[in-house]
């Protein structure tokens, strides 16, 4: 099942983050402080200004997905929702939950654009990443992040 966060599963979050930043292929990320977590998590669950799905198997969690609402930095009328985080425990990839997530996600982001909130949505990929086919769920590649 997956369900939206709320404050209460802030620990558990903070956990998997933790596992999500430890793979990353981004050196920066393994420094973050769980402070800085926790300040975009009351941020996304106090002030609305994102979405945290989780994929509950049976009180189990097995993967998050973490977006923040953004002001376009080209049109300030225009508001986008980024993915910063998404992540599936090892152990439960190659099952379901990263593609429910996934879809959730979509989902949620769709009602959002139907209502006007925001006139896009985004989604990443790590180089150490699952190759995920998202143009399955109608992403179109936009570019490419390179960093040095």
């Amino acid at each position: 099942m997956i369900r939206q966060a709320t404050a209460e599963d802030t620990e558990v979050i903070i956990e998997m983050l933790e596992h999500y930043k430890q793979a990353s292929p981004l050196e920066i990320h393994k420094n973050t402080s769980q402070e800085t977590a926790r300040l975009i998590l009351d941020m996304i669950f106090t002030q609305s200004r994102g979405v945290v799905l989780l994929a509950d198997n049976q009180g189990k969690i097995e993967g998050m997905l973490i977006a923040i609402k953004n002001v376009n930095m080209w049109d300030k009328s225009a508001f986008c929702m980024n993915e910063l985080a998404y992540w599936v425990e090892p152990e439960a990839r190659y099952g379901s939950s990263g593609y429910k997530l996934l879809k959730t996600y979509t989902d949620f982001c769709e009602i959002m654009k139907s209502q006007g909130e925001i006139a896009y949505y985004t989604i990443s990929k790590m180089v150490t990443s699952p190759d995920l086919k998202y143009e399955r769920f109608g992403f179109k590649k936009l570019e490419e992040t390179w960093s040095n």
